[in-house]
């Protein structure tokens, strides 16, 4: 027998050894696990993370549809989520031949602050080739946990990422307004609305008064087929009150919660329901009725698409 065949032979036998080696000192079990704590609203975030369809926004990766299914997609890995529980979603994980399950668990932390984990416990078979391929993708898989994470801190300590619009606290500006209130049968229309804020413009003019604001609505539904609706205008003095149209006090000087929308009502209806979400997080309580600022005149503006709205929630 030649040396270089003994060689081989021991070669061979070294590789196996080692295999063999492997396949006792490697952990059966491979635990991929990343965490990262930021400061954001904890309802408010898992309220954003219940919708798949945003994801895109903050994902690291691409997003892409098959079989009516959203896949996101990030350095080899394709996750989509299988399962949601309170503060939990639970993901798959394709890549290539690999498959595993993961989680993706909101942790409400004091202080408006959040912690999010992703956990992955991935069994390793016995082959030692096999073994040593799943640590491999165990270890990308925890990279690309790291870069997830970073990217949903990074998107979710916004405000107005949370709340899909840029809510600011700020100060009553004002205070007097000239107000009048009525119920309608039906949804009021534009020109009905106008017709109010005209009423109290001619109001102002016969007493003395100056605008010092856009006109202000507050319109709902107060029972099946009542809609109440209050338009008011922002005065530079208080005026008689008539029958009808009321000179009103507001606490200049008071917390008032602002954001500014365009588009059409249900735009506007979104922003006043994150509005009071936003309040509802925050424990803040509201002082008076809320209101839209007009500040593009709609009876002016027909495509309801560009209007301009400012939204007014008095808190404390």
């Amino acid at each position: 027998m030649s040396i270089s065949y003994k060689k081989g032979w021991v070669i061979i036998l070294s590789i196996i050894a080692v295999l063999i080696s492997i396949a006792f000192i490697l952990p059966l079990q491979s635990n991929v696990n990343e965490t990262i704590r930021f400061s954001s609203q904890s309802d408010a975030l898992f309220r954003q993370l219940l919708n798949d369809t945003t994801w895109h926004r903050w994902w690291p990766g691409k997003t892409e549809v098959a079989n009516q299914k959203l896949l996101f997609v990030h350095n080899g890995f394709t996750f989509t989520v299988d399962r949601i529980l309170p503060n939990t979603f639970e993901l798959k994980i394709t890549a290539d031949s690999f498959k595993t399950n993961s989680t993706l668990r909101l942790i409400p932390q004091s202080g408006n602050n959040v912690t999010m984990a992703l956990t992955t416990n991935i069994p390793v078979p016995h082959n030692p080739i096999d073994r040593i391929k799943t640590l491999v993708a165990s270890s990308r898989l925890k990279s690309v946990y790291k870069e997830i994470l970073i990217r949903l801190s990074r998107y979710f300590t916004s405000i107005k990422n949370l709340y899909d619009i840029d809510i600011k606290e700020s100060n009553v500006s004002f205070e007097y307004v000239t107000a009048v209130s009525q119920t309608f049968s039906h949804d009021p229309s534009i020109s009905e609305i106008y017709f109010l804020i005209d009423k109290v413009r001619v109001f102002m003019k016969n007493n003395g008064g100056i605008e010092k604001g856009f006109p202000m609505l507050h319109s709902g539904e107060v029972s099946k087929g009542q809609f109440f609706v209050q338009v008011a205008i922002p005065t530079n003095k208080q005026l008689p009150s008539s029958n009808e149209i009321k000179s009103k006090w507001m606490l200049k000087g008071g917390h008032i919660l602002t954001a500014q929308v365009t588009g059409n009502r249900q735009i506007i209806s979104n922003a006043m329901k994150q509005m009071e979400y936003y309040i509802q997080d925050n424990h803040r309580n509201t002082v008076a009725i809320a209101y839209e600022y007009l500040i593009t005149n709609r009876l002016e503006q027909p495509d309801s698409n560009r209007w301009v709205t400012g939204i007014y929630f008095p808190v404390i």
